[in-house]
């Protein structure tokens, strides 16, 4: 799957996932509860370190917001 500006969309489901994790992990005190949080904190980091330089790299060189639709053949 190519990249595109799209991806963003993933890490803000991820980051509200995590974070109701983490929640969930202060009120039922459950180790793997809060363990499954500090993995899905992790995930997030990485997937927004990805996108984030994903983006820089198309920004830089002009390919991030060129539409294959409309690209002449």
């Amino acid at each position: 799957m190519p990249f595109n500006i799209g991806w963003w969309g993933y890490t803000f489901p991820l980051g509200v996932f995590s974070v109701a994790t983490l929640r969930l992990s202060t009120m039922v005190p459950m180790s793997a509860i809060a363990v499954f949080g500090a993995l899905l904190v992790t995930a997030l980091a990485c997937m927004w370190l990805l996108v984030a330089t994903k983006t820089i790299k198309g920004a830089l060189d002009r390919s991030l917001l060129v539409s294959p639709c409309l690209k002449a053949d």
